[in-house]
């Protein structure tokens, strides 16, 4: 059985971003990144230059990004954690099923905003606990 290709954005490109990327592209996740929003200007030619991302879907911030309708199938989230509840939320408004890295948020109150958006939404969410069960 064959599964359509599904095509993913990474909205925050540092070391977690780069390492979904790689596991996307694995020929068994059948994932494609054909986005990036980073504020690093390095990390962005990085992920461009890695996935051969076009011009027109790589982003300085995140804020840029969700200036665009929905274009992909899905995004990761890993901005540094102050973000995560806007740009969670955003991605929610937007109708992307979002895996997010931890922590969720750094409050209680902004840990249910996002998960009752998600709720009413309909959307998927995705908490990634990344490394919890990695022996070292």
């Amino acid at each position: 059985m064959s599964f359509q290709e599904l095509t993913v954005a990474v909205i925050g490109y540092g070391g977690r971003g780069r390492g979904f990327a790689e596991m996307l592209h694995l020929p068994e996740f059948n994932c494609r990144v054909v986005a990036v929003a980073e504020p690093d200007e390095v990390k962005r030619k990085m992920a461009v230059e890695s996935w051969r991302i076009p011009p027109e879907n790589v982003f300085e911030d995140a804020e840029a990004f969700f200036r665009r309708p929905k274009f992909c199938d899905a995004l990761v989230n890993t901005t540094q954690d102050a973000l995560h509840v806007s740009t969670a939320l955003a991605a929610i408004a937007h109708a992307y099923p979002m895996l997010l890295e931890k922590p969720m948020a750094v409050t209680p109150g902004d840990c249910r905003a996002i998960a009752d958006a998600a709720c009413r939404a309909g959307t998927v969410l995705t908490v990634c606990h990344s490394l919890r069960y990695h022996a070292t």
